[in-house]
């Protein structure tokens, strides 16, 4: 049982170590024709106005203050991984929950990966012509495209979809919904994960990081993302229930036992066994 202990968060760490390192090559060998981005970034410009959405530039005239812009360039390139990386830790630790989110976030990631392979996209500030500043040489940020680590790893023609948006949408929806059974109070999860999704799509449009319909694309990924997890764990159930697994009674009444409400009810609806032994397998 101790083994088990030590070597399950290493797994996990290597994991995801390994699965964002791959993400980051693939990502970064796609999607890097400027002509071709430049040609998208137009057309979205275009959708945009003839859709009535295209607000971005009116957003960052709105928050056009030094301080205010380099706070929002700081957040947009810090936020999105260690918030990240800290609801992961956060929902390991509840274990019951943390494979199927962890798979929505994987299976997010990847398709996002289509999304910058097949529509490599230059973001708004980039664009000549339309009317939106660029944040980060204008103001400065402890970070950039241009040097150190970051122009080693980041792709600017990788926005659509928005990683920032499904990835925040994910971080925001996974305290919305295990926040419900922590000792914390509700209100103090839901809260923050209201604040921390609108800031991050609020942030990624006034920094001209990227448009509108980037951020409703990120939304999308992380749907199909969920819709592939669920899918996935109703799998493995079948599985478990041929393989001689708890009943679906024998499930809610486990659960009741741990006093794991969230059991009960995914339990109830699903069969799924939220068990020690069901997260060590899966």
């Amino acid at each position: 049982m101790v083994r088990a202990r030590l070597t399950r968060p290493a797994r996990e760490v290597a994991v995801v170590v390994t699965l964002y390192g791959g993400y980051t090559l693939v990502r970064n060998l796609l999607g890097d024709d400027r002509s071709l981005a430049l040609r998208n970034g137009n057309r979205i410009i275009d959708l945009e106005r003839r859709l009535r959405i295209f607000r971005e530039g009116d957003i960052q005239r709105a928050l056009d203050h030094g301080w205010l812009m380099q706070t929002l360039n700081t957040f947009y390139g810090i936020a999105h991984f260690v918030v990240t990386a800290a609801v992961l830790i956060w929902l390991y630790h509840r274990r019951a929950s943390y494979s199927t989110w962890r798979t929505a976030l994987t299976a997010t990631t990847f398709l996002a990966l289509i999304g910058f392979a097949l529509f490599p996209l230059m973001p708004p500030r980039l664009v000549p012509g339309s009317g939106i500043l660029d944040s980060l040489a204008a103001y400065g940020s402890p970070w950039n495209y241009e040097h150190g680590a970051v122009s080693q790893i980041s792709n600017q023609f990788a926005a659509m979809p928005s990683l920032h948006v499904a990835w925040a949408l994910w971080c925001s929806t996974a305290l919305w919904v295990e926040g419900r059974h922590s000792r914390t109070p509700t209100w103090v999860f839901r809260t923050a994960a209201v604040v921390y999704a609108s800031s991050t799509i609020l942030t990624v449009l006034a920094t001209g990081n990227h448009f509108v319909l980037d951020a409703l694309g990120g939304a999308i990924v992380l749907l199909a993302g969920f819709a592939i997890s669920l899918a996935i764990a109703r799998r493995q159930e079948r599985r478990r229930g041929a393989a001689g697994a708890p009943s679906g009674s024998e499930a809610v009444v486990a659960a009741v036992d741990r006093d794991d409400v969230a059991g009960v009810v995914a339990a109830g609806a699903t069969g799924e066994v939220h068990s020690e032994a069901a997260e060590i397998i899966g």
